[in-house]
Parts: structure tokens; sequence; C-alpha cells
């Protein structure tokens, strides 16, 4: 079933007791993300799975189930499971990623973009559009350095510190941060503003 609204509260119990009657042979639920990690979503999904002898669980863009607030959507009972992403490994979060390899287990299947580019329809059109690659690179403000520099020296203290497995979070939370002030860049506006103009 496919709902786009909150009425899924109402619909899977009903899916759950109708599997559990043995009306249902297969049953295929999608849900984003939010919802695949909310604990109410997953003790529905917990329940439905008695009633079934496989379960197979579909993550797109599976490098967002690293995130601490999106991993009880890797629940465990599922036997089948299948991560799709193009950027499996989370940018500054080891933990995270270690969590979504842990899961799904190592990359299976892996399709380049210098392979994707060969494809071709039945008349013999790339199926990808022609495109030009052009990174821009920006450097952090002198107070963004030193809050990296600083935030890196604390989390290597701590990774390196014999209580680290018990800091665990604490340093995953400092990564977060650390990754933050890349991601949130000053000079990024300016930079963004230019490649703007270079486009009218």
């Amino acid at each position: 079933p496919y709902s786009v609204n909150s009425s899924w509260r109402k619909e899977i119990p009903e899916l759950a007791l109708e599997s559990a009657r043995g009306w249902k042979e297969n049953l295929t639920i999608i849900a984003v993300q939010n919802t695949a990690a909310s604990s109410e979503f997953v003790q529905l999904m917990e329940e439905i799975i008695k009633h079934f002898s496989n379960f197979l669980i579909v993550a797109d863009e599976v490098h967002w189930l690293g995130a601490r607030s999106y991993q009880p959507a890797m629940i465990k009972l599922a036997n089948f499971r299948l991560g799709l992403s193009a950027t499996p490994s989370r940018y500054f979060d080891e933990e995270g990623t270690e969590e979504i390899f842990k899961y799904f287990g190592q990359t299976v299947f892996e399709f380049p973009l210098r392979e994707a580019l060969k494809v071709r329809d039945e008349k013999g059109n790339r199926i990808l559009c022609d495109y030009e690659y052009h990174p821009s690179f920006v450097e952090l403000s002198a107070e963004e350095l030193e809050s990296y520099r600083e935030l890196t020296k604390i989390i290597n203290a701590m990774v390196h510190s014999k209580n680290a497995e018990e800091l665990k979070k604490k340093i995953n939370d400092l990564r977060i941060e650390r990754a933050r002030i890349v991601k949130s860049a000053i000079s990024k506006i300016p930079e963004l503003r230019r490649l703007v103009g270079l486009m009218d």
C-alpha cells in the first residue's frame, strides 16, 4: 500500500491483522526516512515480519541511514537487505558509515559514471546528457579553520584515550559539528554568487 498522509498508522495495523489471518501473500510498503525510523513504524514492521517467511528492506540513498536519528530504520529482523547509493560512505562520519556496512554488508555492485556515460538507448543516443564537471574550491575563514583544528584536536584526544568506547557518542557528535563547519563555510556564498554571475 502507498499513502501520502498519516493514514499508515491505521492501515498498517490492519495489514498486520490480515497477514496474521493469512489473507496476504506478500506486501510492499514504501516509507520516507523519517517515518521508517520512527519507533511506531519499526514496531509495526516487526509485528508484520512474524507472518512472512522473508522480509526485504530496500533503502534508497542509503547513506542517510547512517545518521543516528535514522538508524532505527535498519530493522534487525530483515533477512534480505539492499542499500542503494552513489555515495554509501558518509562524509566525516566514520561511525555512521560503519553502521551502514555492518547492516547491509560490503558493496556488491558498482556502476561508475564512466560506464554510465557509455549506455545508449535503442536509437544509439546516450542515456545521460553531455556535461562538464568543474569543481569549485573554497577556503575556510581564519575563524572557521581555528574551530576546525580545535575540534580535530579534541576528537583525536578522545579517540586515543582509554575511555574511547564510552566517549563514542560524544566523538560522533563532535565529528558532526566539525563537518558542519565545512558544509556551511562562509566563503561558499560569494563563490555561489560568482558562479551564478557566470551563467548570466
